[in-house]
């Protein structure tokens, strides 16, 4: 008879005890929460990267996730002439119709003045100077053209909501201004043009000398650190919402915030937590890409400092297209603009692509035939009995919207603003966007 097997010996499971996390927490915050360190439950964790800030080209902002994201940085990049300016413009005109009066508007420029009438002409309503009003009548009467008139001056030197243009010799202090303003939570979008053109107080010396300490990188990299830094959530008062709060520690795991308003006197353990919603916008200028290891690497390479390429949410690479110009004079009627999204995070990703036509004369996008062609591809648009027929949602007992042809779809998308808001909420839901907010 076979000898019976013995199950082997069991050994014992060990289990070491490990401080409870909840209680370590409330250490931590004990210990550092009154000196700026920010620590939050997952569920307790509110981004605001539902907020966007549109260009106003509908297949560009819905790539994008709906527009570039709140709370971060982005970055358009690209050849010089490619439309870089135009775009950043386009970002700030969407912001200041949606804002209104409340719109605030910061423009850190490293390379030139702020060419305030061709933002006018993009769209962007910025208020011009009595010097600028006085050279614009001196250049109508050259040309014999009649004067501008009260009402023309006052719309000339009124815009909604507040802009600022940051100017200086040194990126240092430039770029500590701008940290300043992200931490106020106070502003939209901030813009910086650009990059490339930064000079640093180690760089403002004779061209002879090698600057070798504090050049560009460096200082983008150190500025890339006090972003992150500004962009973490302030401690408010919940209940009046007050700030800074008072900060008292009374054992390992004790402390308390108190409110330092008076008629308030809210005191406990969870001030509310301000998230910021600031949309820094950078513009950067490409190199040809020597090293190409063939036909599909990138044509352009991104220069800078690591800092910034990680520190993007989203990175729009602009490239030249097509060029239609007049057949008898040669001028330029309009260019098309390659785009691809080389970075993507906060609710996009990498390797998108598209294209959109840039008219000159005004520089403006053909954002109906943008919006239309990205409707056909989606079915919001559908050629149904010899009909264009519109699928937006529709009241009851309403008929849906039917258009004969092509072109009576294209005229209706570029006069009718109703139709256009109907047609860029339909968008919304077929991309699964509808969440987004942009005020």
């Amino acid at each position: 008879m076979a000898a019976k097997k013995t199950k082997a010996a069991r050994k014992p499971s060990l289990k070491i005890p490990h401080q409870d996390t909840d209680e370590l927490t409330e250490e931590l915050q004990a210990r550092f929460g009154g000196e700026g360190v920010v620590i939050q439950r997952a569920s307790e964790l509110a981004t605001r990267y539902d907020l966007r800030r549109r260009s106003g080209i509908p297949s560009l902002d819905i790539a994008c996730g709906g527009g570039f994201p709140a709370g971060g940085l982005s970055q358009i990049d690209g050849p010089e002439g490619v439309g870089k300016n135009f775009l950043l413009n386009c970002y700030f005109a969407q912001a200041q119709q949606i804002y209104g009066e409340d719109f605030r508007g910061v423009m850190l420029c490293l390379e030139f003045p702020f060419d305030k009438w061709y933002a006018r002409a993009c769209g962007f309503q910025v208020a011009l100077s009595d010097y600028e009003i006085d050279v614009e009548q001196r250049r109508r009467d050259q040309i014999s053209e009649p004067e501008l008139t009260k009402a023309e001056i006052k719309e000339l030197t009124t815009a909604p909501g507040k802009f600022y243009i940051l100017r200086g010799p040194e990126a240092e202090r430039l770029l500590d201004s701008i940290v300043e303003y992200i931490r106020s939570n106070s502003v939209q979008i901030i813009g910086v043009d650009s990059w490339d053109s930064m000079l640093t107080t180690a760089e403002d010396r004779d061209l002879e000398d090698s600057a070798k300490v504090a050049d560009a990188s460096n200082i983008q990299t150190r500025w890339m650190k006090k972003v992150q830094g500004s962009l973490t959530p302030r401690k408010r008062c919940p209940e009046c919402y007050s700030m800074p709060l008072d900060f008292k520690r009374f054992g390992a795991s004790n402390y308390k915030y108190y409110c330092k308003d008076s008629d308030c006197k809210w005191e406990g353990k969870k001030p509310y937590m301000e998230e910021n919603e600031t949309t820094i916008i950078g513009i950067r200028q490409v190199r040809a890409n020597l090293n190409r290891m063939g036909m599909r690497s990138r044509e352009y390479k991104v220069g800078g400092a690591w800092a910034l390429k990680h520190g993007k949410l989203i990175d729009v690479q602009l490239r030249p297209g097509e060029v239609k110009r007049h057949a008898t004079t040669g001028l330029k009627i309009w260019k098309e603009i390659n785009w691809e999204l080389i970075k993507g995070k906060a609710g996009t990703h990498e390797g998108k692509t598209g294209a959109y036509k840039y008219y000159f004369d005004p520089p403006e996008v053909d954002f109906a035939t943008d919006m239309v062609n990205w409707c056909k591809h989606a079915n919001v648009v559908q050629y149904i009995g010899r009909k264009w027929v519109v699928n937006i949602e529709v009241a009851e007992g309403e008929d849906l919207l039917t258009f004969g042809s092509a072109e009576a779809l294209q005229r209706a998308v570029e006069e009718d603003r109703e139709l256009q808001r109907a047609l860029w909420a339909a968008m919304l839901r077929a991309a699964k966007l509808d969440h987004v907010r942009y005020k």
